[in-house]
């Protein structure tokens, strides 16, 4: 994996594109939701893939943040489940029908906040030991 190492969101000159091939222990990632997938009472699961399977993560969070433990790299998603009889909203603001379990859309802006939230993690790791 590559990281940035980042303050107020932007990336430190000199310290873009270090690779991290693996983590000596766990550490906790916080994810934000995006906004177009916040809803009351949705329930998400950060999904982990490694050796040819894809294994749900113990995840915990509110409507608008996920948070789970790992050592690795491998890809993960982001995956959610309403209440039954329950329909995210359109893009117009209209009830849209509920067609799936929004993993699609879902694990790969899972994908891209794991690697801004992972860039966080390894930045305050950083900022421990200087």
């Amino acid at each position: 994996m590559l990281a940035d190492v980042v303050s107020g969101g932007e990336a430190i000159e000199g310290l873009e594109g270090i690779v991290i091939p693996s983590l000596s222990g766990e550490v906790t990632v916080d994810l934000k939701i995006p906004a177009g997938l916040q809803k009351e009472g949705r329930v998400y699961t950060m999904l982990h893939y490694s050796g040819g399977k894809a294994s749900a993560l113990e995840t915990t969070g509110t409507k608008d943040t996920v948070s789970f433990k790992t050592a690795s790299f491998s890809p993960y998603a982001l995956a959610y489940k309403d209440a039954a009889g329950s329909s995210a909203p359109a893009a117009d603001g209209n009830a849209a029908p509920k067609t799936g379990d929004g993993t699609g859309a879902a694990g790969a802006m899972g994908m891209m906040l794991l690697a801004a939230a992972v860039s966080a993690v390894l930045y305050s790791r950083k900022q421990q030991k200087i």
